[in-house]
């Protein structure tokens, strides 16, 4: 038989408990039974994480997956939310393609292993057989990408190898995605001669 008083205390405990520290909201949002609207007032926290498992929850509403977009990739935190976003199958079209956009840039800031470097020189004489654009082809605004002073191949667990381009101040203009380091090397030297040895471990 159930001891009514100890029951109902409990209960009462339990409704009247208030979340008041980062855990309390960061197990809140990784609740599996969480609410729409719970994960709604969770993803105006303060706290990254909290928001970060907000964007990772099935019961988050599009609406509130698209107003946690950042609206720049300036830190680990804010790659981590884009990377989340792409991979939450209830984040809206409009997401996924802005996701798909920065995923590269998201990649560099937060989960990428740098494999191997080099600064183009001299003898990297830009084959033209590929050519990078900034804006969608076709368009008037549309830019080719002068060619890059730096490049990089980081590593990305389950994401492939990326190459990145750099301009001479470090600054990331583009990438290609390879099944393999040596692919990667592969199209480096189809773009600008850059043989395997030359390039530099970090």
């Amino acid at each position: 038989m159930l001891d009514s008083s100890c029951t109902s205390g409990q209960s009462l405990r339990m409704a009247n408990r208030v979340s008041r520290g980062p855990k309390d909201y960061l197990d809140a949002a990784l609740e599996p039974r969480a609410t729409a609207e719970e994960l709604r007032k969770l993803a105006l926290s303060e706290y990254c994480f909290v928001r970060l498992a907000v964007a990772q929850h099935s019961n988050t509403p599009p609406d509130v997956l698209e107003g946690l977009f950042p609206a720049s990739i300036r830190s680990h935190a804010e790659a981590e939310l884009v990377l989340a976003l792409a991979a939450n199958p209830s984040s809206p079209a409009s997401v996924q393609r802005r996701a798909a956009d920065e995923t590269p840039t998201a990649v560099h800031w937060a989960r990428g292993i740098e494999l191997a470097h080099l600064t183009l020189q001299s003898q990297h004489v830009p084959t033209g057989r590929t050519r990078h654009y900034l804006g969608a082809p076709g368009e008037p605004s549309t830019v080719e990408f002068p060619p890059p002073a730096m490049l990089s191949i980081v590593h990305v667990a389950g994401g492939g190898y990326y190459l990145f381009y750099y301009d001479a101040d470090g600054n990331l203009q583009t990438d290609t995605l390879h099944e393999s380091l040596e692919a990667a090397q592969r199209q480096a030297r189809f773009e600008f001669g850059v043989e395997p040895e030359e390039w530099l471990q970090p």
